[in-house]
């Protein structure tokens, strides 16, 4: 009985609904400044299971990107991989999905997109004379709510943007730029627009990298599916037990 109290609320999370659509709502600022007319263009890198799992679409197999093998912890790796599928794309000429620009308040909505992982690659623009680069990153549609019962499906982002010469630039060219550490903008994905997320869900806080919250499936593979199997396991052990117990007695 203890077994099967365990698994009830693990097996009550929600599933992705892949039939829905959802929106991406991109936030570019620096320093409070709103980023105008900077184009963004999305490409859905990746088809998403229901229960978070990652499969890269055909034109992306060969890129190298490995989009089920990230760490939550690991914000570097998350850099490398968005890096990975914006080189593949800009090799291959392979065409964006979307492409808007910010308006006035910095703000570029993308709406009714299909589930799955999507890489934003921001292009540069000049505001008040000042020339600001954003780096690729990568986002989830949808998104775990914080407290990973129920999933989100308007996401928006905070892309990691700054001027020209504040940052390494993510094309390997690290000549005439360096990193800014007083610099505290990041990428992130929050599930309530117009705030400023702690992360998108499941990436860890850092200066120079994607931030994602730690409630996403960037990882993959969600984590609720654990307790399940564990419990069933138990189950089957106190199965055993009892049957072998009355083949004994007997």
């Amino acid at each position: 009985m203890t077994a099967i109290l365990l698994i009830c609320p693990a097996a009550a999370i929600e599933t992705i609904d892949n039939t829905q659509t959802g929106s991406l709502t991109v936030q570019s600022n620096y320093s409070g400044q709103a980023l105008t007319d900077m184009p963004f263009a999305i490409y859905r890198v990746a088809d998403v299971s229901r229960y978070g799992l990652f499969t890269l679409l055909p034109q992306y197999e060969e890129s190298g990107a490995a989009v089920n093998q990230l760490e939550q912890s690991d914000a570097l790796d998350w850099r490398t991989q968005a890096q990975k599928l914006a080189q593949w794309i800009q090799t291959n000429h392979l065409s964006a999905d979307a492409e808007k620009s910010t308006n006035k308040n910095g703000t570029a909505v993308f709406s009714q997109l299909d589930t799955g992982l999507y890489l934003v690659i921001g292009s540069d623009t000049r505001v008040s004379g000042t020339q600001y680069h954003s780096a690729p990153f990568l986002v989830s549609i949808p998104e775990q709510t914080s407290d990973g019962a129920a999933w989100t499906y308007a996401v928006t982002a905070n892309p990691k943007s700054e001027p020209n010469g504040s940052h390494t630039r993510d094309d390997g060219d690290n000549s005439n730029r360096t990193d800014n550490p007083s610099d505290k903008s990041d990428e992130k994905t929050d599930n309530k627009p117009n705030t400023k997320p702690g992360t998108s869900g499941n990436r860890p806080n850092d200066s120079d990298t994607t931030s994602v919250k730690k409630n996403l499936p960037y990882t993959g593979i969600l984590q609720w599916p654990i307790p399940v199997l564990a419990g069933t396991g138990l189950v089957l052990m106190i199965l055993g037990w009892n049957i072998k117990k009355t083949k004994t007695n007997k």
